[in-house]
């Protein structure tokens, strides 16, 4: 069988990322090379493995067919370098790539770069740990900040701690008789450098990462937890020595030994951790990479230390075959030294069949974790804090998927991948994923929460699209207000068994959103099987009146049957959808150097030291700017005079300016904005020297103030003396700006009265918020289709606002509506509810006489279907006769309420509901009797059943 496979799967190899199939290293080391001397080298095999094609096969199958396509295509080569004993020497074959080890002469070499059956030749490059900054850290005899930050303590609260799940490790070794790490060594060791048969770390770097991974015993009484997954297991690889160097031949070996412990399936690596990396762009670790993926070995590698520029992201961590990681610190900043991407737009990079997900496109790193002063263990049973690197952050991710592979062994990498993307935290600034970021900061926890399990159906949204095709919308792509929109969300089964009658139900939780065809059944999913509502999509409807730019919040929520009731799945996801463009910001305050109104704003309105001035070479709106000048040593200021108050702004405040400089003549310097709030002058923004450009054109900037209740400006640079007449820096066009409030109050949680016997006074409640604050809110109400009356609504706390209907008489239908105004201070804004009351409609309620609640309660309907005693689900059907507030609630024996299956206004109908046997925390209570209590209370109508449950 392997044989056939063998000769039918021919692979197509990408082009080379350089000419000749001699890599340039090694063609500069051949050329210094004399006619005797042998040099190490790599051979890598034009033949590759069909890693598509075989996906269907066991780890233990595609491992036979790896080895059998290498042995094959590597024994004509081998069988030919047998003729030339004194010129070249087989070192090591291999098969986690197609390829061998090899210590030969310059002509043997040459010759063999001719030959077809090779891809290329590679040099035996040194990858080298980048210096660490060390300070030594007292035990804080509580969980890292790091370990917290990512949520891994959410983890092992509910019982997830990495058991027993085994993880790769490849670096400078590991000293496992630290306390820290009791319990986590596997068992398995090898030394690709030295050869030692016992651990040992003699650099440091290996047992601080590994502490990262598993370090402590997270929720026990140890007292210094540094790992986040700590009950899983490390394999662990020297390729490191001790100086922090390792050849790509070591490295191989360890990928290689790595494999072979996966492959003969007596040691279940999920993950290998890698906290190294060399220069991008390198395709020497491809193949065996792409090995490990095939064999469900996950690879998690540092993205590197070279930021903060641009494409500075290491191989392998920029292949799009392994999760990159960046460095962030405790604000979930990114570390300035964290390599940036993108990747290489080149071959095999920007081949989108090697992307674990469509819109990956070369993103660099994939995700980040705490990178930036990391304690952990180090060798000799101490402890290390101030560690910075992405090295530091890499091992987050590998203890993450030991955590999620505890919950679910058949995860493979594509899946870890996606889980773990999907569910990171947003990073400062937004607009994730990016190359800075990649897409988020770990969150383990939201992580571990989207696992799939293997006993159930998982139901995952692929994507969603809202579209606004005539004659509901008017197809501009954008959602407005009084269109109606259409909702097309697919659904795939990630879990382990099949899902049967898988339900959608969209749900609106907004004034101005209401929906229509909001329930969709998508049938029954097997595994892997997707499912869309594209033949009936779901309607979204929004008012009117809706303010532009409102944004407004809607759920789905998911339902799919298992194969039994405790293996249901139910999920809501939240949807946000922005409805029309908002309104431009509100300018509060604007400085453009011009003469006003025969005013010189800059003389009248700035306080100057050093040589700033206006000129009118330089602007960004015609015709002056700010102009630093020639600049004296030290600093120099542009401070604005008077505070600008902003005390009745109660939203956030941001401060905008445009700016030009030039500074690639400079010396040296440093140029900075500042402002005050009123406690003291806070940095805007500076000019970091080596990394910056040291030139550019106008280009705009802005400062998130938050809340402020009065400003100054600074604006403030400093130079020495050489050469500081070519440091020249222009400001125009300042502004603070507020965004335009045009919403009215928003209203929630409002009473409505039904239909009643009491004749009153009625009260009326509602939460009313608004980000500017309530001016005043009044209830509006008429009795019998009279005159409007109003009263004033008074606040009770918690943006609560209650008022009271007087009493009134039987028989009386009486309508109402609520008011109120905001405190936008540039024009306040009115809303009523319902929306647009009274002309859009208002709640109306009758006062009924006696004997029409007598004949409503004749007409309710109720029956619990089941037999006593019961093995099955409880079965409650009843029917109303109009809308009702109706409770369903199930306790025991003791009068303990145990489960509410129904308390809430519903409509008038036929409905039927079901009691799994479980509690209010979705535990399978235990046999016994219980009751069924079912109310109806403005009625008067209750009913109370005897249930017996048995096993």
């Amino acid at each position: 069988m392997f044989s056939i496979l063998i000769m039918l799967l021919a692979i197509v190899r990408p082009p080379l990322p350089f000419e000749g199939k001699l890599t340039p290293e090694l063609k500069c080391q051949l050329a210094q090379a004399g006619p005797t001397e042998k040099i190490f080298v790599i051979v890598h095999m034009q033949k590759t493995y069909p890693y598509d094609d075989v996906k269907g096969l066991s780890i233990k199958e595609k491992a036979r067919l790896f080895r059998d396509i290498a042995e094959r295509n590597q024994r004509p080569l081998i069988n030919y370098l047998k003729q030339f004993p004194d010129k070249a020497e087989i070192i090591q074959q291999f098969w986690v790539f197609n390829g061998f080890h090899l210590k030969a002469t310059k002509d043997v070499i040459e010759s063999l770069s001719k030959r077809d059956d090779i891809l290329f030749i590679c040099h035996n490059g040194i990858i080298r740990l980048p210096p660490i900054k060390k300070s030594k850290g007292p035990s804080t005899k509580a969980i890292e900040w790091n370990v917290n930050k990512v949520k891994a303590p959410d983890c092992w609260n509910d019982g997830f701690t990495g058991k027993d799940v085994i993880i790769g490790h490849i670096d400078t070794g590991c000293d496992w008789n630290h306390p820290a790490l009791q319990g986590n060594w596997s068992g398995y060791w090898k030394d690709c450098v030295n050869n030692q048969s016992n651990p040992y770390d003699d650099n440091g770097h290996g047992t601080h990462t590994t502490g990262t991974i598993c370090g402590g015993d997270g929720n026990g009484s140890f007292t210094n937890d540094i790992g986040v997954a700590p009950d899983a297991k490390i394999v662990t690889a020297k390729s490191f020595d001790a100086g922090g160097s390792a050849t790509y031949a070591d490295i191989d070996e360890a990928y290689q030994w790595i494999t072979d412990l996966k492959s003969n399936q007596s040691v279940d690596i999920r993950a290998v951790s890698n906290s190294w990396g060399g220069g991008g762009g390198d395709t020497h670790f491809w193949d065996e990479t792409a090995t490990w993926v095939s064999l469900d070995i996950f690879p998690v590698f540092a993205n590197g230390n070279e930021g903060p520029g641009s494409s500075t992201a290491n191989s392998p961590g920029d292949y799009p075959l392994v999760i990159g990681v960046g460095a962030t610190d405790n604000s979930d900043q990114i570390a300035n030294f964290s390599s940036r991407g993108p990747a290489p737009n080149q071959s095999p990079w920007n081949d989108p069949s090697n992307w674990y997900r469509s819109d990956w496109n070369r993103t660099k790193p994939d995700i980040s974790a705490p990178g930036v002063n990391i304690r952990s263990s180090v060798p000799g049973g101490g402890y290390e804090g101030g560690w910075d690197g992405t090295s530091m952050a890499t091992p987050h991710v590998a203890g993450a998927v030991a955590i999620l592979c505890e919950k679910n062994p058949t995860l493979t990498p594509e899946q870890l991948y996606n889980i773990l993307l999907d569910n990171s935290d947003p990073t400062p600034g937004g607009g994730n994923p990016n190359n800075n970021y990649g897409w988020g900061r770990l969150n383990i926890y939201a992580a571990l929460q989207a696992t799939p399990t293997t006993d159930q159906p998982w139901m995952k949204v692929l994507s969603y699209e809202i579209t606004d095709p005539p004659p509901g919308g008017n197809g501009n792509g954008q959602v407005e207000p009084g269109e109606t929109v259409q909702m097309v969300v697919t659904l795939k089964n990630i879990g382990g068994k099949p899902g049967y009658n898988t339900t959608g139900r969209l749900r609106s939780h907004d004034n101005y959103v209401t929906l229509q065809n909001s329930l969709y059944n998508y049938g029954d999913l097997d595994t892997n099987q997707t499912a869309d509502n594209s033949d009936i999509p779901y309607l979204i409807i929004t008012h009117d009146l809706t303010p532009p730019g409102h944004t407004a919040k809607l759920s789905l929520v998911i339902h799919s049957d298992g194969e039994h009731d405790t293996l249901d799945f139910d999920d809501t996801i939240y949807y946000y959808i922005q409805i029309g463009t908002p309104p431009p910001p509100t300018v509060l305050w604007e400085e453009d150097y011009e003469y006003t109104a025969g005013i010189d704003s800059f003389l009248e309105y700035w306080d100057i030291t050093g040589n700033w001035n206006r000129v009118d070479n330089q602007s960004h709106s015609p015709t002056h700017s700010a102009y630093s000048g020639n600049i004296v040593n030290g600093w120099t200021y542009l401070t604005l005079k008077n505070w600008i108050d902003l005390s009745a702004i109660n939203q956030n405040i941001y401060l905008d300016w445009w700016q030009k400089y030039n500074w690639d003549d400079g010396f040296w310097g440093q140029y900075q904005l500042q402002y005050d709030k009123g406690s003291g002058w806070k940095l805007g923004w500076e000019w970091d020297w080596g990394s910056d450009p040291d030139q550019m054109p106008w280009t705009e900037f802005n400062v998130d103030l938050k809340k402020a209740d009065s400003l100054k400006l600074r604006v403030r640079l400093q130079s020495n003396d050489f050469f500081q007449s070519y440091n020249r820096w222009w400001l125009d066009d300042l502004k603070l700006t507020t965004p335009t409030d045009n919403e009215p109050p928003y209203f929630r949680r409002t009473t409505k009265w039904n239909d009643t016997t009491y004749t009153g006074p009625f009260l009326v409640q509602s939460k009313i918020t608004d980000a500017n604050g309530i001016d005043s809110a009044y209830l509006y109400y008429r009795v019998n289709s009279g005159s409007w009356a109003k009263t004033p609504m008074s606040p009770t706390g918690n943006n609560w606002y209650e008022a009271y209907i007087p009493q009134q008489q039987t028989g009386d239908v009486i309508d109402y509506y609520l008011w109120a105004r905001d405190k936008w201070p540039f024009g306040a804004n009115e809303g009523c509810m319902p929306i647009g009351a009274p002309s859009y409609g208002y709640y109306s309620f009758q006062i009924i006489e006696v004997g029409i609640t007598e004949d409503l309660r004749a007409q309710i309907q109720y029956a619990p279907l089941m037999s006593n005693p019961t093995r099955d689900k409880v079965a409650v059907k009843f029917s109303i006769p109009k809308d009702f507030d109706v409770s369903i609630r199930i306790y025991d024996i003791t009068g303990r309420r145990i489960k509410t299956l129904l308390n809430k206004k519903i409509s008038a109908g036929v409905y039927q509901l079901n009691w799994d046997k479980k509690d209010e925390h979705n535990r399978t209570v235990a046999t016994g009797i219980y009751f069924l209590k079912f109310d109806i209370d403005e009625v008067g109508y209750n009913r109370i059943n005897k249930i017996i449950l048995i096993k």
